[in-house]
C-alpha cells in the first residue's frame, strides 16, 4: 500500500486540480460553442478529480486500522502477520472508486475479514 503523508497528498491533490482547471479552459476552447459542450467538460474533468479525493480518502483511511485487530467471529486477536493487501473495487455514486484494503484471516476460526479504518463510517 502507498502512504503517503498528508502535505504529499494535498501537493498531488493540487497538481491534479491545476491540471483539471487547464483541461477545463483550455483544451479545444475554441470548439467548444455551446453551453452543454462546456458543461460536459467541466462534468467530465470534475468527476476525474473528485475520482481521484475519494480514493485517496480511502487510502487514509485504510491506515487508520488500530493496531490490534479482533476477528469480528470469535473475537480473538489476529496477529498482523494475517495481513494482505488486496485491491478493492467498489462503485460509488461518482462512479468506481480503486484503493487497498488488509484483508485479515483469523488463525483460530479462518474468518476472512477486513477491518474499516477508523475514519470510515458506512451510511450517510
Amino acid at each position: 500500500m502507498r502512504e503517503m503523508s498528508v502535505e504529499a497528498r494535498r501537493a498531488e491533490f493540487l497538481q491534479r486540480a491545476e491540471e483539471a482547471f487547464d483541461r477545463a479552459m483550455k483544451e479545444d476552447q475554441e470548439q467548444m460553442i455551446t453551453f452543454t459542450q462546456m458543461e460536459d467538460r467541466v462534468m467530465e474533468v470534475g468527476a476525474k478529480l473528485e475520482q481521484w479525493l475519494l480514493e485517496a480518502c480511502l487510502q487514509e483511511a485504510e491506515g487508520q486500522v488500530a493496531e490490534a485487530v479482533c476477528c469480528p467471529k470469535c473475537r480473538k486477536p489476529v496477529p498482523r502477520s494475517s495481513e494482505k493487501e488486496e485491491a478493492r473495487r467498489i462503485l460509488a455514486r461518482l462512479g468506481p472508486v480503486e484503493f487497498e484494503r488488509v484483508r485479515h484471516v483469523c488463525p483460530s476460526c479462518r474468518k476472512v475479514f477486513s477491518p474499516l479504518g477508523r475514519k470510515v463510517a458506512v451510511g450517510g
